[in-house]
C-alpha cells in the first residue's frame, strides 16, 4: 500500500471531502518521503486526541506539513552530548566540511 493509501484511509474515516482524492495526492507528492511521514504522523495524533483536522484533504495535508529544523554539529553536540543521530534527528553533510543535523517538526 502507498503512503498516499495510508493518509487516505486516514482521512476517510475522518470524513474528509472523497471527491478531492485526485488533487490531494498529486500535493501529496510533492513532498518527500521523510515530510510524507510526518505529515501522516501529525494528522493521525490530532485524530487520536481530538484536536481539529480540516475536512477538505488538500487543507488538511497543508495544515500538518512539518518545518524543517536544523542544528550545526557544535550546537547538537551541547544539546544530546553525542554525535550520534537520535530522536529523529538526521545528519547531512552536503558540503563536504560541516555536518548539520535536521528533522522535521
Amino acid at each position: 500500500m502507498s503512503t498516499f493509501e495510508h493518509l487516505w484511509q486516514l482521512l476517510v474515516s475522518h470524513g474528509v471531502v472523497p471527491d478531492e482524492r485526485a488533487e490531494a495526492e498529486r500535493y501529496w507528492n510533492t513532498y518527500n518521503l521523510d515530510q510524507q511521514r510526518a505529515i501522516y504522523s501529525k494528522i493521525r495524533d490530532k485524530i487520536r486526541n481530538g484536536k481539529f483536522v480540516n475536512y477538505h484533504p488538500v487543507i488538511a495535508i497543508h495544515d500538518n506539513v512539518p518545518k524543517l529544523k536544523t542544528l550545526t554539529m557544535s550546537r547538537y553536540y551541547d544539546i544530546y552530548h553525542d554525535s550520534r543521530p537520535t530522536d529523529g534527528w538526521r545528519m547531512v553533510n552536503p558540503t563536504g566540511q560541516q555536518v548539520i543535523y535536521y528533522k522535521y517538526v
